[in-house]
């Protein structure tokens, strides 16, 4: 009988793992995947919910006593610790220019690219007379930034390249 009640207690805690594991997979769609984000961000969860257990243990997330909570908190700063002191690899720009004179060595780079439903003619067409400051995110940001200057005379386009 004892065992029969036991039976379905970690069923929540095998829930919640499960979902971290998909929420975990399906993000590395986004983004390719790099440990020590994933440590950081695995260490950071662990110390909280080992900070959680220290008050009242989780013992659907098998942390059954203080003393195991005090073991998931050290655990989870030593991987934030661990993510923080990883070595990043330094790349050497092949291009030659203006920026790669001022960086030369880098970390990391980014590429982005976006598919638009529209015929060539039409997507240059709005390239070539869509100013900067008629993009609202734009000029949010730049406001943000403190760059915004909303009194200059010559509007900058967006420029593209052949």
């Amino acid at each position: 009988m004892l065992i029969g009640m036991y039976k379905y207690k970690f069923i929540p805690g095998l829930l919640c793992i499960a979902a971290a594991l998909c929420l975990m997979f399906a993000l590395m769609g986004y983004a390719p995947f790099y440990a020590p984000s994933y440590f950081f961000w695995i260490g950071a969860i662990l110390s909280l919910a080992g900070l959680v257990s220290l008050l009242k243990p989780l013992s659907f997330l098998f942390v059954f006593n203080r003393r195991i909570a005090m073991v998931v908190v050290g655990c989870g700063l030593l991987l934030i610790v661990a993510s923080l002191y990883w070595p990043v690899p330094t790349y050497h720009a092949a291009a030659n220019r203006k920026i790669d004179a001022l960086l030369p060595d880098y970390s990391f780079c980014e590429y982005h690219e976006a598919l638009v439903d529209a015929p060539p003619e039409a997507v240059k067409r709005a390239l070539q007379t869509t100013a900067v400051d008629d993009v609202p995110v734009i000029r949010l940001l730049t406001t943000i930034r403190g760059i915004n200057d909303r009194h200059a005379k010559n509007k900058s386009t967006i420029s593209i390249q052949k």
